[in-house]
């Protein structure tokens, strides 16, 4: 098994009351594990090979023991990449510890949207508090990313939004499809697959006539890199040259990067968190780090292969694209659809109503 980075919520808590937090419908809004239980799962991860370590939450910068997470990481050599916050604490003086221990991880901002975010996040002043941190961080020469969770309020605006970020020195913008949960408090604001991948279709030429001027993922859609003319389709997991694509796994990220929940559950992805029932996990507080990896529910979505969806699923067998979207995202399919084994309709979507082609017929005139 080839799993080296880790993706970890080392907090359940946070300052904000984000109107979609997925956190609620599982309740781990408060948990919060353990000093001793956190630095005993580093000297875990060590010990398995873990390489690379990005930290979120809730709001990871609530630990008051933050610092003591850092540099029991650092004693084990295992990198910190990566720091998802609301930007809200990031200040001089946090920065300077940082500086102090010769760690700069890149750090991943929320930022819904110019005159949204405050809004969205439940918070007033937090798109206040999320530009203070982009400039901060510039101004020390961190790298940044964005994420936009994208509602019916930004749609139309994500041309301007992206501008702005730029602006502000972003290195990446990430853009997400919010996922329906029962707690989910903007159910109503939610886009249909339909007017978000219109959204995205309308913006990518304004993006290349601006000579692709930021790193940018539209979640499931279109990833490009700065400055470049080149792009490629998320939704396609395979081009069909690999050998013995019926063997291929069905959720190929299961086996490079594992994520790690406040209640101590184990997952291939942060949004298989919202699944709830539909997908069983192991849980560090029973078992060890190594268990959990290679637990039955664990290995279940990870050594699934292409032959066993489809003879599971004759609408993905029939399909000529089948070998390509691979039945789509599991975590998608197993939240709207309830079962690890159907399609996930993003990507079905994607591929029925030729958003491929409607690319590339946007960009022959540029």
């Amino acid at each position: 098994m080839c799993i080296k980075k880790v993706h970890w919520s080392i907090t359940g808590k946070c300052n904000f009351k984000c109107k979609h937090c997925f956190l609620n419908e599982i309740k781990s809004k408060n948990m919060e594990p353990s000093l001793n239980f956190c630095l005993d799962l580093i000297n875990q991860m060590s010990e398995y090979g873990i390489e690379e370590v990005s930290l979120t939450g809730g709001e990871p910068l609530c630990r008051k023991d933050f610092f003591c997470i850092v540099d029991a990481l650092s004693r084990k050599n295992i990198k910190l990449t990566e720091i998802n916050t609301n930007g809200s604490l990031v200040n001089e003086k946090f920065l300077e510890k940082l500086e102090l221990r010769k760690i700069r991880p890149e750090f991943s901002i929320s930022f819904d949207g110019l005159n949204f975010h405050d809004w969205f996040r439940g918070t007033e002043g937090a798109q206040y508090l999320a530009e203070n941190a982009f400039y901060l961080l510039n101004s020390k020469k961190f790298e940044t990313s964005a994420t936009i969770c994208m509602h019916k309020r930004n749609l139309k605006t994500l041309e301007k939004n992206i501008d702005f970020l730029t602006s502000l020195g972003v290195k990446t913008v990430y853009t997400n499809q919010i996922i329906v949960t029962d707690t989910c408090k903007i159910k109503k604001e939610i886009p249909s697959v339909y007017e978000l991948y219109e959204a995205y279709l309308d913006y990518i030429p304004k993006f290349f006539k601006r000579k692709s001027p930021i790193n940018l993922v539209l979640g499931g859609f279109f990833i490009c890199k700065k400055g470049s003319k080149n792009y490629s389709i998320p939704a396609k997991k395979y081009n069909k040259t690999e050998k013995n694509l019926p063997f291929q796994s069905i959720c190929p990220h299961a086996k490079n990067k594992v994520y790690i929940a406040p209640d101590t559950s184990v997952l291939p992805c942060m949004p298989l968190l919202t699944a709830n029932n539909n997908f069983k996990r192991a849980f560090l507080l029973k078992v060890s780090f190594k268990e959990a990896i290679e637990s039955y529910f664990y290995k279940k979505i990870m050594n699934t292969q292409l032959s066993d969806l489809f003879s599971k699923n004759s609408k993905c067998k029939k399909c000529k694209k089948k070998y390509v979207c691979a039945g789509g995202c599991r975590a998608f399919a197993l939240n709207f659809k309830k079962n690890i084994f159907d399609c996930d309709e993003n990507s079905c979507y994607f591929f029925k109503n030729n958003y491929e082609q409607k690319i590339k017929m946007q960009l022959t005139n540029i």
